[in-house]
């Protein structure tokens, strides 16, 4: 716009310009041709109608004077008094044209309006010689206003060509700007992850093709980012499912990623862990952290087991690798296999013990059984002894055999119970009364809350829990000891068998519900126990959802607790 208006002026005053140039020149060859007429007309008369031809062709007026005298004047464009001064040729302009130059100048009328044109040559004789002046002057009204219209026309033009180029200016800021501005809008829904956004394209040029280029960018783009969420979605899903524990480190040894499993373990490593969080490795257990930096040193997969807050853990470390050349990080698998561990030293010791439990009763069986074949004992007394002591030992056998075919059914959860309704005050008055027969010299007292203490169970199975909770009372109290038992009902129906002997070490409690296992010494020394007993009997009260706990001092005696529930109303 700024550059139409200044060629709209550049061009009327260069217009302006030309015009007068032209008019200048004009002028100067009529004063030049007047020159001649006089100089060469020898008819005065003749000579004067020419220029006055001249100066009405020219609409001027024509002033001719020479170094001695005023030859004329023709007053056809303008009356010569109203000349002013300052507009009329001066005497130093006089002197120039005596000099052979010719003078022009521009002046206004005495109405300060109209602009005035003067020119002035000189008159030469035919020797060449300068003798006097001829000077015109015109007034420039009819040249003002063609030189205004022409102005006008530029004006016109200039304001015409201004609106078309606004006109243009919008259109081509709507067909360039538009597009530009979608695609900028474009971009920016890309940048936050929008690529539904699409660029209407109403043009095959470069705009529009860019646009299409951008369209298709969009489409491959939203393709691109719903395959990779997608994979990660699927990567999610598999490490959320996994039991073990997964986590990634950074090559700046941050912990990044962390399945809920490795969550958990490490809220429970890292005081007010947080996911999303950085956490460096400096923060996790020393045996971990040792681990991932020696995998980072040698950048090597490593696989050990690892003691953490007395568990173990299976941890496997492998680095990750960047172009395959450069370390970028680790990822560290951990799988916690404490029980594993611990079911596996319970399978060597059950082999362990079986083999013990079962190799002396063998070898007796075969020492006495080689007896009676070699004919060793030779009167029937001695035969007959050696005959109970094979019974005994294959009793002893069979009953750890049959044993460990119970506690594999129970654990299995294999043996269905007979339950039924039983008071237990009349099973366990009955149960020591045998007991007060078999060991007269132990001292039994049962003692109970009230009578009509139901439960519902599987009374065959209850009254092997008691006799194994008896025997063992009955085989660590030394002679003369006392059993107590005890049957109260609060929110639970409740046993106790406590006796006064020789106690269960505190280090040994936690394990004697295991399979095989005995505490020692003093409690087990000279006894026939097999250590299944307790085993059996925990499994029995688990079956029943009961529970079953032990409290011992040593030399003060040892109480079994039992925890039955309470018979429901539909059990009647």
């Amino acid at each position: 716009m700024f550059t139409i208006v200044f060629l709209g002026v550049f061009v009327g005053k260069y217009f302006d310009e030309l015009y007068y140039s032209f008019e200048t020149r004009s002028l100067v060859s009529k004063a030049n041709h007047i020159s001649e007429v006089i100089v060469f007309r020898q008819d005065k008369k003749l000579a004067s109608e020419i220029t006055w031809e001249i100066a009405r062709e020219a609409k001027a007026s024509v002033f001719i004077e020479t170094q001695w005298e005023f030859i004329g004047s023709v007053d056809t464009g303008v009356n010569l008094e109203e000349i002013p001064e300052e507009v009329k040729l001066s005497p130093t302009d006089i002197e120039r044209i005596y000099q052979g130059q010719v003078v022009v100048r521009r002046g206004f009328l005495q109405d300060q309006q109209s602009e005035i044109l003067a020119v002035g040559v000189p008159l030469v004789n035919q020797r060449r010689e300068i003798f006097g002046a001829v000077t015109l002057y015109k007034p420039t009204q009819q040249i003002s206003e063609i030189i205004n219209q022409a102005e006008m026309l530029i004006v016109y033009t200039a304001t015409i060509a201004l609106l078309l180029s606004i006109v243009l200016a919008i259109y081509l800021s709507k067909r360039i700007s538009d597009p530009l501005l979608q695609m900028n809008d474009v971009a920016r829904n890309m940048a936050e992850g929008k690529f539904n956004r699409q660029i209407h394209v109403k043009t095959d040029d470069e705009i529009g093709t860019l646009g299409h280029s951008m369209n298709v960018l969009a489409l491959e783009l939203d393709s691109s980012i719903q395959a990779l969420n997608k994979e990660k979605e699927q990567l999610n899903s598999i490490l959320s499912s996994m039991s073990d524990s997964v986590m990634t480190i950074s090559k700046d040894k941050k912990i990044i990623i962390s399945n809920p499993p490795a969550t958990k373990l490490l809220k429970q490593w890292v005081m007010n862990y947080r996911t999303g969080q950085q956490y460096y490795i400096d923060r996790l257990p020393k045996e971990l952290a040792d681990m991932i930096v020696e995998a980072f040193n040698k950048e090597e997969e490593l696989n050990h087991d690892v003691n953490i807050l007395g568990r173990t853990y299976a941890v496997a470390v492998d680095p990750l690798y960047q172009n395959s050349k450069q370390i970028n990080g680790i990822v560290a698998v951990l799988r916690d296999v404490t029980e594993e561990k611990r079911m596996d030293k319970l399978r060597k010791d059950f082999v362990a013990n079986v083999s013990h439990e079962l190799r002396t009763p063998l070898a007796m069986l075969q020492g006495y059984s080689e007896a009676l074949l070699d004919d060793i004992a030779e009167d029937p007394k001695t035969r007959k002894e050696l005959a109970e002591v094979i019974n005994d030992e294959a009793l002893r056998m069979k009953r750890l055999v049959n044993d460990l075919l119970d506690l594999a059914k129970l654990e299995a959860r294999q043996i269905e119970l007979d339950k039924t309704t039983i008071e237990m005050r009349e099973v366990l008055d009955s149960l020591l009364k045998k007991y007060t027969r078999l060991h007269p010299n132990k001292e039994f007292a049962f003692q109970t809350s009230g009578h009509d203490i139901y439960c519902y169970v599987d009374i065959a199975r209850i009254e092997q829990v008691l006799i194994n909770l008896i025997d063992n009372a009955v085989r660590h109290t030394g002679d003369h000891g006392k059993i107590t038992v005890e049957l109260f009902q609060n929110d639970m129906v409740t046993i106790t068998v406590q006796d006064n002997g020789f106690g269960i070490p505190e280090e040994d409690l936690p394990f004697i519900f295991e399979r095989f296992y005995k505490a020692d010494k003093a409690r087990t020394r000279s006894k026939s126990g097999t250590g299944l007993g307790l085993a059996i009997t925990k499994n029995i009260i688990e079956a029943h959802l009961g529970e079953i706990s032990v409290k011992s001092q040593i030399d003060v005696g040892t109480t079994f607790i039992i925890e039955l529930p309470k018979l429901s109303g539909e059990q009647w």
